[in-house]
């Protein structure tokens, strides 16, 4: 699994843009990419906690560096699936633009705070199939 790009693995037939303008979508189903990222990061995390369970030695060590390898991984993705809906608010074009915007800010918990990508909920958003307002 490559953990430094987005999942590029979206049926985007499954995706439907509907009135959404083509920059805005663009950056939608970046978006969407980044939010399954953050997901599997966040399975490989609860994987990884789990393991180390009643561990010792060299072997929680390795369990511990590998939780802290996926939660950087998946702080990155975050911070990237944010950085996509900031990009779609400056795309704004058509009501389905603005629509989409207020879905994802109102579902995902974002605001403009700095760290706001830390507690938003991405997995909503890491979906299989779509239908943009």
């Amino acid at each position: 699994m490559n953990y430094l790009f987005p999942n590029t693995n979206l049926e985007k037939s499954k995706f439907h843009q509907n009135g959404c303008s083509e920059q805005v979508w663009k950056h939608f189903l970046n978006f969407v990419a980044f939010c399954h990222d953050a997901a599997t990061y966040r399975e490989g995390i609860l994987e990884a906690r789990k393991c180390a369970r009643g561990q010792k030695g060299k072997i929680l060590r390795d369990w511990q560096q590998e939780e802290a390898k996926l939660e950087s991984r998946e702080g990155r993705a975050r911070f990237r699936a944010a950085e996509c809906v900031w990009d779609i608010e400056e795309a704004l074009v058509t009501d389905s633009d603005r629509l989409l915007l207020q879905r994802i800010l109102e579902q995902t918990g974002l605001d403009k705070s700095l760290r706001s990508h830390e507690a938003a909920n991405f997995w909503f958003f890491a979906v299989s199939e779509f239908s943009a307002p």
